[in-house]
């Protein structure tokens, strides 16, 4: 029987125009799907060009193969300007977001000064609570073909000061899947450049702070906060392309559990919260803390800065290592390191003690975070990359909600010292839940040899 080839006619999608030979899995074998998906395609396409001016996310007629979208890149102008625009995405949402702990301090020193910290840290807190909600709606969109639409707007409300946790989390939502599409083996390196905006913004912006809010007060410091979230945001609406078509006929479910069922997966997930509890722990109360110390308030703008910038350095750093170690044991490494840095926190109690700690978390939490994400790639099938992250995000809400109150909660009741050794304590935890992850899914032959995780 003579095999049918199916027309490449062009399919207009929200981002790209692809062929029908690309969407219609099967299309190879199936004449009867094919003809039928051809002819629903050519009716839609049409409809799409009568209201061509009314989609935003409409792009020039172009036209892929099967074979360009099952060859990853790896590299190139185009998935350049992917990671460019992503690093710029982060920038503006977990940069701002990082920079919590100097507000914190300056909370707790002005117009927040009647409460105690773990209360003033539940603002915090519900930030990253909500992040999972928008999170699963804009990875439902994306795998809709709707990522345009949904970045655009979730820009406009964040740069309008509304609602900061949902919005991260929408337009957070696709970047990890995109770069995926756009990266194999270079991945890790090409994550620890998009996360490097984060650090970039959390660099920034207190330095921003810094020598707005004495001069312009609080108001006018955040308005030109939201001006340079205009710019930043500008660009990763220029530059995010997906490679891959979306799925059309198939949209993936708003969550599914079945990547649950998959050991080595479910236990990186409860070793995810346990990190969590130990660096919100860290990142919330370093500044705050520094202060109670006799520490100027002026140096933790600084503190923070440097923090953020080292953990810049510790992502990029960290995806060129973890090729190397293979990622699971990068992450094992890291959280050891980490669990060695937190129990030496409270012992600083000068500037120059205070930096050399911060720096030593940075680099260590920096490589954790590279990593944190590209792990769930390479556990399970390609297909729920996107379900994965989703369900980590999910349970890293746990942490974002209960970690800083918790934290404050055991200073307030014992002292710093524990709080130290708490957040220590949640980290060797989480070493102890990666390495029976990395027991059960590697072969005890080949552990510290190239491995699925590795690639």
């Amino acid at each position: 029987m003579q095999q049918f080839k199916p027309k490449l006619n062009s399919y207009k999608s929200m981002d790209t125009v692809y062929s029908t030979s690309t969407i219609v899995e099967g299309s190879s074998t199936d004449h009867g799907v094919i003809q039928k998906s051809e002819e629903n395609l050519k009716a839609n396409a049409s409809e799409s060009n009568k209201t061509n001016s009314a989609v935003s996310d409409v792009r020039p007629e172009t036209s892929i193969t099967s074979a360009d979208v099952d060859t990853i890149p790896d590299g190139g102008i185009r998935a350049c300007l992917v990671v460019f625009g992503a690093a710029f995405c982060h920038f503006t949402t977990h940069g701002y977001t990082n920079t919590w702990g100097l507000f914190q301090a300056y909370y707790q020193n002005s117009f927040l000064g009647g409460l105690s910290p773990s209360t003033i840290s539940w603002i915090s807190s519900l930030q990253h609570f909500v992040l999972p909600v928008p999170f699963l709606i804009g990875g439902h969109f994306f795998d809709m073909g709707y990522f345009h639409s949904v970045f655009f707007v979730s820009s406009v409300i964040l740069v309008a000061g509304l609602i900061t946790g949902f919005c991260n989390g929408a337009i957070c939502a696709p970047l990890v899947p995109i770069i995926s599409q756009w990266f194999d083996k270079k991945r890790p390196i090409a994550l620890g450049i998009a996360l490097f905006g984060t650090s970039l913004g959390g660099t920034v912006f207190p330095i921003v702070v810094r020598e707005l809010l004495p001069r312009a007060g609080f108001q006018w410091t955040m308005r030109i906060l939201g001006f340079i979230m205009t710019g930043a945001l500008a660009i990763g609406n220029l530059t995010i392309r997906r490679r891959v078509p979306p799925r059309i006929h198939s949209p993936s479910p708003l969550i599914t559990l079945s990547p649950l069922t998959f050991v080595p997966f479910t236990t990186y997930c409860f070793s995810a919260i346990a990190v969590h509890f130990g660096l919100y722990s860290f990142t919330t109360y370093v500044a705050s803390t520094a202060v109670s110390k006799g520490v100027p308030q002026n140096f933790t703008f600084c503190l923070i800065s440097i923090m953020n910038a080292t953990m810049g350095l510790g992502k990029i750093a960290g995806g060129c290592l973890a090729n190397l170690t293979g990622t699971l044991n990068y992450m094992i490494i890291v959280a050891t390191a980490i669990v060695v840095i937190l129990p030496a926190w409270p012992q600083a109690g000068t500037e120059s003690t205070l930096v050399l700690v911060t720096v030593f978390y940075g680099l260590a939490a920096g490589g954790y975070y590279t990593i944190m994400y590209h792990i769930t790639v390479g556990l399970g099938d390609s297909k729920l990359v996107f379900g994965r992250v989703a369900l980590l995000t999910l349970f890293i809400a746990i942490p974002g909600l209960l970690g800083p109150p918790a934290a404050g909660e055991v200073n307030k009741m014992a002292n710093m010292q524990v709080m130290g050794f708490y957040a220590a304590r949640r980290m060797r935890a989480s070493g102890r839940f990666a390495f029976a992850g990395r027991e059960v899914h590697v072969d005890r032959e080949t552990r510290w040899e190239s491995m699925t995780l590795c690639q």
